[in-house]
């Protein structure tokens, strides 16, 4: 038995002990398979088996034929060392529905790609750089998510087969070139189908065996004008990052598409190109350094529902004022490290919901008097600090605001915050919070997101709740005693978020379920003692325990009787939401 074999006894530790790791193993021995197979805490832990260079059948029966993972579309299964795969190892591994990476493999058989088509979940096959016709028939009976990147070349027959891939996403980065017939093939839905229809439901039943997913193939370098008219008709997401440049045809072609056209290799555009890209529906150019003065028009009347353009790192008052006129659903200008008055003054009023301006890490306090004009949701998540003075203004913005970038914040500047009026209050980057500030923020009455913070103090607790109107995310705490407890129930509306916590004693848990608002979410929690059960259970909003992995029947039957808001009593309307429970314990639920 070689050095790098998974024996019984390490799969035993692994069982026992989340912090082990089996990455490195090449080898694995029948009873050490056994065990992990049928073990529910390997099932929902993020598998990491990439130095396996052989599986054995009845193992890949074991851990995919689980209850957990074939309910759940939640497991990461990595098994990137595997050089061959079996009709039958397929077929078991098909029935995992979440992430699977096979990126070891070179070839696959038809009677393999059989097996994986029925898979529903990310399937990866980076490794294959070939794909007979046969195979590309099989797997495109595959659901979900289809990734091919390792593929440098793809026959007109597969690419027809292809084109017929019902899935969410295909994935074909690998391709430096595509041929005018694949690329009519992959592009099937024509547009004129969608001439008078709202969405793509109203499409007639013929039509959907064709792709109608997000196509990305970044790969290409460049393309012909009949390759852009054909790829024109996709549906949905486009990425041809691949491209640094595009000629006035190609971009009059691709304006037509429906969804979001990626072109984030692209540095610059002429303004004819830059008229026609900004006639779809959205349009990502995040290499673009600079736009001409005689783009703004374009800009300004733009239609599109998002645009992204995080490579431009200045902003002339010409393009910042059209941005200002922009109408759209958010603006992405990431790359920007600061602001002109007469730039933040235009963006101001910028009447998208969202504007991100993350790459700004200083900010002058007139700047944020400008922003604090906006009326959509304003990120700021670069800012690293703030003054108080800057805090104030921005207390006047009245959308949402994100300043997850501030690891500080001072008494006054919290004081200042809790004035805001906005919906939702972001400092996720806080890791400490002193009673004061608490107290300051506590006046903020609507979503507070202070997940950052890892120990909260009694009067900190009292400050933050004090209003009793708001929802608040701790996400960060992971225990909490009674009288920390006790205040956080204080709060009468809006949801409660402690993902962080990881155990709760029974006097936790009964003064959590006192708390009066909408939902309380404690999906950190791994298990739940039958006390604790019966204390939650008397929560009369959502209660979210999505990381159970076990309870007791008593336990279960206590959960079940929970009645969640608007529930009709003794109808079995519980609000409670799992994710990780087997099987056998749901079916148990659901019956009680």
């Amino acid at each position: 038995m070689t050095p790098f074999t998974i024996t019984d006894e390490l799969a035993k530790t692994f069982v026992n002990d989340k912090r082990s790791d089996l990455s490195s193993y090449t080898q694995i021995t029948d009873p050490a398979a056994k065990i992990l197979g049928k073990s529910k805490v390997f099932i929902l832990k993020r598998i990491q088996l990439n130095a396996l260079a052989g599986l054995l059948d009845d193992f890949t029966q074991l851990i995919s034929a689980h209850e957990a993972c074939s309910i759940y579309p939640t497991r990461i299964l990595n098994l990137n060392g595997l050089s061959s795969l079996s009709p039958i190892a397929a077929r078991n591994l098909a029935w995992n529905r979440g992430y699977l990476s096979l990126n070891g493999l070179r070839t696959l058989s038809a009677e393999a790609a059989e097996g994986l088509s029925k898979h529903k979940g990310f399937l990866s096959l980076d490794g294959l750089t070939e794909l007979k016709d046969d195979v590309a028939e099989l797997l495109s009976h595959q659901r979900g998510y289809l990734s091919l990147n390792g593929l440098l070349e793809l026959s007109n027959a597969s690419a027809r087969w292809l084109g017929t891939y019902r899935g969410e996403y295909l994935s074909l980065n690998g391709l430096e070139s595509i041929s005018d017939t694949a690329a009519d093939s992959l592009a099937a839905l024509d547009r004129k189908i969608m001439e008078g229809r709202k969405n793509i439901f109203d499409v007639p039943a013929e039509v959907y065996n064709h792709f109608t997913g997000n196509l990305y193939l970044n790969g290409l370098k460049e393309i012909s004008e009949s390759i852009a008219k054909s790829l024109s008709r996709t549906w949905n997401r486009l990425g041809l990052d691949g491209l640094v440049q595009l000629t006035d045809a190609n971009a009059s072609h691709l304006a037509q598409k429906f969804g979001t056209v990626y072109l984030n290799g692209l540095q610059c555009i002429s303004d004819e190109v830059a008229a026609c890209l900004l006639c779809n529906e959205g349009v990502v150019l995040n290499g673009i350094k600079v736009l001409s003065d005689a783009t703004a028009s374009h800009i300004a009347n733009y239609k599109g529902s998002h645009l992204y353009l995080n490579g431009l790192e200045t902003l002339s008052d010409p393009i910042a004022e059209a941005l200002g006129n922009y109408t759209g659903w958010e603006v992405h200008l990431n790359g920007l490290n600061s602001l002109t008055d007469s730039a933040a003054y235009s963006l101001a009023r910028n009447r998208s919901s969202r504007i991100y301006l993350n790459g700004i890490k200083e900010l002058p306090d007139l700047i944020a008097a400008k922003l604090a004009k906006h009326n959509g949701f304003l990120n700021l998540n670069g800012v690293e600090s703030l003054t108080d003075e800057s805090a104030r203004k921005l207390a006047m913005h009245k959308g949402g605001l994100s300043l997850q970038g501030v690891s500080h914040l001072s008494d006054e500047a919290a004081m200042a915050l809790g004035m805001y009026k906005g919906f939702r209050l972001c400092l996720d980057g806080l890791a400490a919070l002193t009673d004061n500030a608490a107290f300051g923020l506590g006046a903020f009455g609507g979503q507070l997101c202070i997940n950052g913070v890892a120990i909260l103090s009694e009067t900190a607790a009292h400050g933050l709740c004090r209003t009793g109107k708001k929802s608040l995310s701790l996400g960060g705490i992971s225990l909490i005693g009674e009288s920390v407890a006790r205040c956080l129930a204080m709060l009468d509306a809006g949801s409660l978020d402690l993902d962080g916590i990881i155990e709760l004693s029974d006097s936790v848990a009964s003064r959590l379920s006192l708390f009066q608002g909408e939902c309380l979410s404690l999906n950190g929690l791994l298990g739940l003692s039958e006390a604790a059960a019966e204390n939650l259970s008397k929560f009369r909003g959502y209660l979210n325990l999505m990381g159970i992995e076990q309870l007791s029947n008593k336990a279960l039957r206590h959960l079940a009787s929970q009645v969640g808001p608007g529930a009709i009593p003794n109808m079995n309307a519980s609000g409670v939401r799992f994710r990780d429970l087997n099987r056998s314990d749901l079916e148990c639920f659901a019956k009680m």
